[in-house]
């Protein structure tokens, strides 16, 4: 039996993952107060900020982008001691 985990209480409870979700329109990650188009910032420019892959099934046209999320902090810490 799988168990489905919820990314708040994951935050909460200070557990590290080591890729993220983008978060849903509207809403922002539970990790880092962004919302989803300031990562998209991050992760989509000609040269990223941070590191990003996408997960896809062979011949599949979509995907799920997951952000790697000892980058995004390490991006953010940067940005804050600047």
């Amino acid at each position: 039996m799988s168990e489905l985990v919820d990314n708040r209480s994951l935050s909460t409870r200070g557990i590290r993952p080591e890729w993220i979700r983008l978060p849903k329109s509207g809403t922002r990650c539970p990790y880092s107060g962004l919302s989803r188009s300031a990562m998209n910032g991050l992760i989509l420019d000609k040269e990223p900020k941070v590191k990003s892959t996408v997960l896809k099934t062979k011949g599949a046209s979509r995907g799920v982008r997951l952000v790697n999320y000892e980058s995004l902090m390490n991006h953010i810490d940067q940005c804050s001691s600047e």
